[in-house]
């Protein structure tokens, strides 16, 4: 109960975060401070907080790359979803954030793409079993009922 509570926190933090980002007076300690405020549990993506800092630095293009990297260090790429991290990929040239997070990046989405293809292997031979399992009930003669479908 308590960690969902946290977690809608977090989601608050997250959506006052980018109705500050443009505020061109916020200084960047202020704007970190909000990002890291909470724990790393109150978050389950960081796909806003991600959108919150991007906006930010886009916004304060005047910020040193010292600070971009401090309040880019508050992303993880681990809470990024994989639409988020192939964004961030194709934007690598802009997004300030790419600067620092884009060792890992590349690590995290060749490995999210290889965990894919598992999953995908592994409902195909779902599948193959089901479609075994539904011929040889109904070619008993006892009453077979249909099987939810796992895979799509």
């Amino acid at each position: 109960m308590a960690s969902d509570r946290l977690k809608k926190v977090g989601g608050l933090v997250d959506l006052y975060m980018a109705e500050v980002a443009p505020d061109s007076f916020l200084k960047p300690s202020k704007f970190l401070a909000l990002a890291t405020a909470l724990p790393e549990r109150a978050r389950d993506s960081h796909d806003s907080l991600y959108l919150a800092i991007n906006m930010y630095i886009q916004v304060h293009d005047k910020l040193g790359e010292e600070e971009k990297m401090q309040i880019c260090c508050a992303i993880s790429t681990k809470k990024l979803s994989l639409e988020r991290c192939k964004q961030l990929v194709q934007n690598s040239k802009r997004d300030s954030c790419s600067v620092v997070e884009d060792g890992r990046l590349g690590a995290r989405l060749e490995e999210m793409q290889w965990r894919l293809q598992e999953l995908e292997m592994a409902c195909w031979k779902m599948q193959r079993q089901m479609a075994k399992m539904t011929k040889t009930k109904s070619s008993s003669p006892t009453v077979s009922r249909s099987l939810p479908r796992l895979c799509s």
